[in-house]
C-alpha cells in the first residue's frame, strides 16, 4: 500500500509558505543590507552573530508586513526604510563591537615599557660612571 501524503506535507507543486526566520522567504536586498551594516565589526564571530540577529529582525518585520497584506516590494521597502541607512547602522555596530584591549595585552605593554626604561637607565648610568 503506497504511503498517502499527510495533510501537513506540501505537495510537489504547492507553494511553500513564508516562515519568519526562513532564509528563503525574503529577498537578496536584505542580504546586501546586512553585509553593509556589519562590515565594520572586526571579530568574525561577533560579525556573524550580529548579521544573524539583524537578518532575523528584517525577516520578522517583513513577515509581519506581508501577513498584514502588504505586497512584496512594498514590504521590502518599508522594512529597509524603517531600519535607516546601512552606513549609519554600520557605524553604530562598529562602535558597539569594537575590539577592546584585554588585561593581558595591557600587562605585557606595561612590563615591556618598564623593562625598556630600566635598561635605558642602566645604560646611561654605566656611561656616566665610565666618564668619571
Amino acid at each position: 500500500m503506497p504511503d498517502a501524503p499527510t495533510p501537513d506535507a506540501p505537495t510537489p507543486d504547492a507553494p511553500t509558505l513564508a516562515v519568519p526566520g526562513d532564509r528563503g522567504s525574503t529577498t537578496a536586498e536584505f542580504d546586501g543590507y546586512v553585509r553593509r551594516a556589519v562590515r565594520d565589526i572586526a571579530a568574525r564571530r561577533e560579525r556573524r552573530a550580529a548579521a544573524v540577529e539583524l537578518r532575523d529582525h528584517l525577516d520578522t518585520a517583513y513577515a509581519d508586513l506581508r501577513a498584514g497584506g502588504l505586497a512584496h516590494d512594498a514590504a521590502v521597502a518599508a522594512v529597509l526604510d524603517g531600519m535607516g541607512e546601512a552606513t549609519e547602522l554600520r557605524s553604530d555596530l562598529g562602535l558597539a563591537h569594537r575590539r577592546r584591549l584585554s588585561w593581558r595585552v595591557v600587562a605585557v605593554a606595561v612590563i615591556a615599557t618598564a623593562l625598556f626604561f630600566t635598561t635605558l637607565f642602566l645604560l646611561i648610568l654605566a656611561l656616566v660612571r665610565q666618564i668619571d
